[in-house]
């Protein structure tokens, strides 16, 4: 019996260089995506660069946490304000044209 956490939604890497070699699955209720997650010594990527929440109605966020940036489509996050986070939105860490830290949020609801 697999007793692992059922994901509310993946990260998927936008370019096959990305950060992660295969998505990241989101499974806790609040979940950091850092330089461990991550899986890069980069220092401008802090060690809780961005938190992915969700929540018991199913509603999801990311919320910066970093000095050098979060972007969602294309647009910097205001630290420590979370922003609702749908199906087939981009997070960007560090820079909007970022391509090694770009994912697509894929939401577990949407997959049906």
């Amino acid at each position: 019996m697999d007793d692992a956490p059922t994901p509310y939604g993946w990260l998927q890497p936008l370019a096959a260089d990305a950060g992660l070699a295969e998505p990241l699955a989101l499974t806790a209720p609040e979940q950091r995506v850092g330089r461990t997650e991550l899986k890069t010594s980069r220092k401008l990527v802090s060690k809780a660069h961005a938190i992915l929440a969700h929540s018991a109605a199913g509603a999801a966020t990311v919320e910066d946490r970093s000095v050098n940036g979060t972007f969602l489509n294309g647009a910097r996050l205001p630290q420590n304000d979370p922003a609702p986070l749908q199906h087939g939105d981009v997070v960007t860490l560090l820079a909007a044209d970022s391509a090694e830290f770009a994912f697509v949020y894929v939401a577990a609801a949407a997959l049906g």
